[in-house]
């Protein structure tokens, strides 16, 4: 099967769009504790961004489209199998053309 590219103004991509999940958390003690649960959330390929702010207890996070991910993959439970309690504060669709624009930042 032939994987069709995307042109942007970036070069080829392999999809157009991508979700963004901004959250509220709890349940880390300290910025070490948040750190690893951030690295165990980047080890998912279903995830191409993450972020966690222990000062603010923010949350975001970069998903890839299903058809290119694991069909099913369920981000709310993965967070609550790691031991994050959260409060949904958004699920958005943005282009990956965007989100490569600001450089990866939030």
């Amino acid at each position: 099967m032939e994987k069709h590219w995307l042109k942007t103004r970036f070069g080829e991509a392999p999809f157009k769009d991508v979700k963004l999940y901004t959250f509220d958390f709890s349940g880390t003690k300290n910025a070490e504790d948040t750190a690893v649960i951030q690295y165990n959330l980047l080890l998912n390929p279903d995830i191409l961004q993450a972020h966690l702010d222990f000062e603010t207890k923010k949350g975001r996070v970069v998903l890839v489209p299903p058809i290119v991910g694991f069909l099913g993959f369920d981000l709310k439970k993965f967070l609550e199998d790691l031991g994050l309690k959260f409060k949904l504060e958004s699920e958005d669709t943005i282009s990956y053309e965007y989100l490569l624009s600001r450089n990866n930042t939030f």
